[in-house]
């Protein structure tokens, strides 16, 4: 590659923007200078025609936080099926979406998905809403009835290829419950079947035993669905550091005493940290904005100044974060709550979280240190449904920056508490807040009362609200237990005085019977004493008169 790349004039510029992505995702469009992955697209590629063979065109990419799924999956196999289309199959459109951010239900933002490439099948409201629920109720019968016609009556043969990104938060959104889960895992095993779409889906390696559990996860990938993706080896990461500043024109500037170039030394840095690419990422895109324009050199005294690959990330957010006012700094502890969560299904780590705009900036002070996180992209920002929302970057910010780190240290068990309290409080809502889903009495409402008493700041209006509701529910319970009590006891007093009471009468009755039997007893006894008597008188005077 390197002799073919001097051959094609290796000091050319193709690439005129940022080559380095930061912690953003690589997309479709950045796949010009997405290296390193080379090996693990072809491996893909061949799963999804394997796996197309095989009668369900699903596979999912299993990896570590920040590993790189989400970009291989769309820089690297989905610009692949792009730029080489199939000519038996037809060209390739693709549509990549996250879970989390579905406005409306799992199975709609499917539709909504799909009809980015066949808009006939949502020209209306109605017909969206008719298709999402024939997706739900019968997703086979949906996609072989409506939507696989409408691929064969497409102008021009066209395939989808569909990328479930993130789909670990099929498990850890408190939104999702297990029947919208596995309605919305049969529909994606239809649509796979159907000979004219293809699903890659990225799941994060804690996950998996959870995803397991799910039988139709499990049709889904069958034996060949499933791709570890591993750490990338020293070459690969080579490629990645010193391919894109190739195709800007960029030089890596040489040690003078060691004779070491730039790029050598921070492979070696980002080799001591298997989790490490979203932080190199940052670093090499953090050395890009302090190059030397002139040179189009990538300097030793920036990637100094940064504090190297480990430091780069959490050096630089605390550097914009000292340099906000103090009230747009004490406010960091209210946004906090807002952004960080932790998996109560996985390994119980640190976790982001999406929360809305117009939570993080409901004070000036908000506003300002989110502004200025959103500006050094420490922020990202989207949309849910018509709802604007914000997480942290990459969660590599969860373990980097020291000030996150501390405050996750000092709340992790509030934290794993009100991830058990909002799971419970999602089922409450989704069965329009059924008495039963309350916080049962005992560790749950527990847990509950602690988390008001010890950390309100941590709650939302809602869960506070659903606590609340669980201790009133419980109260209530505990009076009407205290008014049944009051009345069984008074009833069993009733019944033992009354008890006592016939016991008495009884016994006066049996001593009163006792007295007549026993005068009764008496005057039999003296009746026949008398009659003795008599006999032997007249016997005597028998014996008289003879």
């Amino acid at each position: 590659r390197n002799s073919i790349d001097e051959l094609l004039d290796v000091d050319s510029i193709t690439w005129t923007e940022e080559p380095y992505r930061g912690l953003e995702t690589f997309d479709v469009e950045h796949a010009p200078i997405f290296y390193g992955r080379e090996e693990e697209t072809c491996d893909l590629l061949q799963r999804l025609r394997d796996q197309q063979e095989a009668g369900c065109a699903f596979v999912v990419i299993v990896g570590a936080s920040g590993s790189g799924k989400s970009s291989l999956a769309r820089a690297g196999v989905a610009a692949n099926l792009v730029q080489h289309a199939d000519d038996e199959g037809g060209k390739w459109q693709v549509s990549a979406f996250i879970p989390t951010l579905a406005d409306q239900s799992l199975c709609y933002t499917l539709v909504r998905a799909i009809g980015e490439v066949l808009p006939e099948l949502i020209d209306s409201e109605e017909a969206t809403t008719n298709l999402t629920e024939g997706l739900a109720e019968n997703a086979a019968l949906t996609v072989k009835l409506t939507i696989a016609p409408a691929f064969t009556r497409a102008g021009e043969p066209v395939r989808l290829l569909l990328i479930l990104d993130q789909m670990e938060e099929l498990w850890t959104d408190r939104n999702t419950t297990a029947e919208d889960r596995e309605s919305f895992l049969a529909a994606l095993k239809a649509l796979a079947e159907s000979g004219h779409v293809a699903v890659l889906a990225t799941l994060r390696s804690d996950f998996y035993p959870h995803a397991q559990q799910s039988p139709t996860f499990l049709q889904l990938k069958g034996k060949l669905g499933h791709v570890d993706l591993l750490a990338p080896d020293a070459a690969s990461v080579q490629r990645l550091i010193t391919e894109p500043a190739r195709l800007a024109g960029l030089k890596f500037e040489q040690h003078e005493q060691s004779g070491r170039s730039l790029d050598e030394v921070i492979l070696q840095d980002a080799a001591h940290d298997a989790d490490a690419l979203p932080l190199l990422e940052y670093t090499l895109s953090e050395l890009y904005r302090q190059r030397n324009q002139e040179e189009r050199l990538l300097t030793y005294a920036a990637y100094v100044e940064l504090g190297g690959v480990e430091g780069a990330i959490g050096k630089r957010a605390e550097e914009t974060f000292v340099a906000l006012p103090a009230d747009a700094q004490a406010a960091l502890d209210e946004i906090l709550p807002l952004l960080v969560s932790v998996d109560v299904a996985g390994e119980q780590a640190a976790v982001r979280r999406r929360a809305k705009v117009s939570d993080l900036t409901a004070t000036p002070a908000r506003q300002t240190l989110t502004d200025q996180l959103v500006a050094a992209r420490f922020l990202t920002t989207d949309r849910e449904g018509e709802t604007p929302i914000a997480s942290l970057a990459h969660e590599a910010l969860l373990r980097s920056w020291d000030r996150i780190v501390g405050w996750i240290n000092a709340n992790r068990q509030q934290l794993r508490l009100r991830a058990r309290v909002e799971q419970q409080q999602q089922r409450w809502e989704q069965q329009d807040r059924e008495e039963s889903l309350l916080l049962a009495d005992g560790l749950p409402l527990d847990e509950g009362r602690q988390l008001v008493e010890e950390a309100p700041y941590l709650l939302t209006a809602s869960t506070k609200d659903y606590i609340d509701a669980s201790i009133a529910h419980q109260e209530s319970n505990a009076r009407k237990s205290r008014r049944v009590r009051t009345v069984v006891l008074s009833t069993i007093a009733a019944l033992v005085v009354a008890m006592a009471t016939g016991g008495f009468i009884a016994w006066q009755i049996n001593e009163q019977n006792q007295q007549q039997a026993a005068l009764e007893q008496r005057a039999t006894a003296a009746s026949g004493l008398v009659q003795r008597l008599l006999d032997v008188e007249a016997l005597g005077l028998k014996v008289a008169i003879d």
